[in-house]
């Protein structure tokens, strides 16, 4: 793993904003994504990724 960013998404029709973590790879590809708990009820939620980008589950 190369390292981590925050991303922020916002929708300009709502106003919304939701917010993830991202774990890459050094080339670059999205491994990881864990939502902000804000939006999974308090819980830390993972989603992984293999290297050709198919989900391959959570945890």
């Amino acid at each position: 793993m190369a390292g981590r960013r925050l991303v922020r998404e916002w929708s300009p029709q709502t106003g919304n904003t939701r917010t993830c973590h991202e774990t890459l790879e050094h080339s670059g590809s999205i491994r990881q994504v864990r939502p902000d708990t804000k939006f999974t009820g308090g819980n830390k939620v993972h989603y992984q990724f293999d290297m050709n980008r198919n989900y391959t589950g959570q945890w």
